[in-house]
């Protein structure tokens, strides 16, 4: 009996945790033109639900890659979190780097239920001549 009320509070936990629907979200940059980013799986390392662990895979623009909520490490304050309100990954490229912020509201704030994206930073940066650039795609909703 224990164990299973052990078992069952591990599902009900994991089911409280922020999770992103997969699928395709559309948006507008600030030109008027429409974009995308689709979210292909969300999934946890080891099989261990914490947000630390979350990792989505995406693909905007003919690239994939995978985000995470980006940690948040203070010596100073001897403290180790994350960001919930946000997913960031980065690549590298022939001549630098390419990095996606995803910026996610919740449905409920307090237990940090589902997340929503409502907009995301596509971010090229070449380092040699140091030439940056973004794409921004904001009013993000769920298309397909």
């Amino acid at each position: 009996m224990l164990k299973k009320l052990l078992v069952l509070f591990v599902l009900a936990s994991s089911i409280s945790m922020a999770h992103l629907k997969v699928g395709i979200y559309s948006g507008v940059q600030n030109n008027g033109q429409t974009c995308h980013v689709r979210i292909k799986s969300v999934y946890y390392l080891n099989n261990q639900a914490h947000p630390l662990n979350e990792r989505v895979d995406i693909e905007v623009n003919g690239v994939a890659m995978t985000i995470q909520h980006p940690p948040i490490i203070s010596s100073e304050k001897k403290m180790a979190y994350f960001n919930h309100d946000m997913f960031q990954g980065i690549i590298p490229t022939q001549a630098g780097g390419m990095a996606l912020e995803l910026k996610v509201t919740h449905a409920t704030r307090a237990t940090h239920d589902e997340a929503f994206p409502t907009e995301f930073h596509l971010i090229q940066h070449v380092y040699k001549n140091d030439q940056r650039s973004s794409l921004v795609c904001v009013r993000l909703q769920k298309t397909q």
